[in-house]
């Protein structure tokens, strides 16, 4: 697989023919596992890299699912300068983090591989959650042809030179369930199964976050690539979970939100969502409900329940029977990230951390997956 230098990887002549049924290439039940001799005798370390970081909570996950075993936290990457030092702050063992994953030289991905095929029985594990703003409906919707929705492409050079036994992706749903991007998400799993000369068995998902824990709807799509070579024994994608309600991740001693503090539209938003609630027979004093107040084509309400959280309307999240917002913390149990997970550097706001709540993976839903995924790679999991 060939680095591209401003363009997309280069496709083989039967890519055409290889992706017309690549919705599923491989689907969990269905992959074969290897015989338990070719995998190392023993305890394997760990490593584990991320791209498009923000506050990784891929390696919070692994650190539960470990429960105190240790782990290299080998490098990330994340390009926003303050997202950057609170990545570092929540993970001052990170070796290298790279600002930009999309320029890394020739020789720092040849370091990388060389390091890697120097420790090849370690067990290599990489998350990503590129860039999913233009396949979201709150975006442009250009796809590939947004530079952002070109950062898979560099993501997976940096993959098939350091071979990881397993791969988790995220994204929004409409990667792979809207028409628009169907012939590029089959590009991206064609490319994914193509590394290390078909190394990889791939299968994925659209798993809601809501059913997995937290009070807070979220459909992404899980992409998963496991080594052929390193599958010890079958995996599972993960029951769901019973919901849980709002209130269980809201705080009890926080002040009520003065009104006069709104800006304009917050507060318009704020009146409509309120009277549309009220046409409807709802207590919205009592009962719990959230409206999200910069909504730019009116406001969204969600029962007991957070809506989508986003990094631009992560700090706009009204409480309508706590009367106030959200708080930045509440934002981030709604993903499942407990306080003692994340550390705030000096001049940092908290509001930051809200902001890449809505940029990170649901800690449940990773924590759940890599607890039915490591074992099958041969480490050990906590039940």
């Amino acid at each position: 697989m060939k680095r591209p230098a401003a363009k997309p990887l280069a496709k083989s002549k039967g890519v055409k023919k290889d992706m017309e049924n690549v919705q599923r290439p491989h689907p969990s039940h269905a992959q074969l596992c290897v015989e338990p001799r070719l995998l190392p005798k023993g305890g394997r370390a760990v490593w584990y890299c991320s791209d498009c970081s923000g506050l990784d909570v891929g390696a919070m996950a692994l650190g539960r699912v470990l429960k105190g075993k240790g782990y290299r936290h080998w490098f990330a990457s994340e390009i926003d300068n303050v997202f950057r030092q609170v990545l570092k702050a929540c993970h001052p063992n990170i070796e290298k983090v790279f600002a930009d994953c999309t320029k890394r030289s020739r020789t720092e991905l040849l370091e990388l591989k060389e390091e890697r095929q120097r420790n090849p029985q370690a067990c290599l594990i990489e998350t990503s959650g590129f860039p999913c703003q233009s396949f979201s409906r709150q975006g442009k919707q250009e796809g590939s042809k947004d530079k952002r929705g070109q950062v898979v492409y560099s993501e997976l050079n940096m993959l098939d030179a350091i071979l990881p036994d397993l791969i988790l992706m995220e994204n929004v749903k409409d990667l792979a369930t809207s028409a628009k991007y169907k012939e590029f998400f089959a590009e991206v799993l064609w490319l994914l199964q193509s590394i290390g000369r078909k190394a990889y068995y791939v299968d994925w998902k659209v798993i809601d976050s809501y059913s997995h824990g937290v009070p807070a709807t979220r459909c992404r799509v899980y992409i998963i690539a496991v080594r052929k070579d390193r599958l010890k024994q079958p995996w599972q994608w993960p029951s769901e979970l019973p919901t849980v309600g709002l209130d269980a991740v809201l705080a009890s001693d926080v002040a009520k939100t003065k009104l006069d503090s709104l800006c304009t539209t917050h507060l318009k938003n704020l009146h409509d969502g309120m009277k549309q609630l009220k046409e409807k027979g709802i207590n919205f004093r009592k009962d719990p409900w959230v409206l999200d107040l910069a909504g730019g084509f009116g406001v969204s309400c969600s029962q007991n329940k957070f809506p989508t959280i986003t990094k631009s309307h992560s700090n706009s999240l009204w409480l309508t029977h706590k009367e106030r917002y959200a708080t930045p913390y509440e934002v981030l149990r709604a993903q499942g990230i407990p306080a003692t997970c994340v550390a705030c550097p000096t001049g940092v706001s908290s509001k930051k951390l809200a902001e890449m709540a809505g940029n990170s993976f649901t800690l449940t839903v990773i924590e759940q997956l890599l607890k039915s995924l490591l074992p099958a790679i041969g480490v050990s999991a906590k039940k």
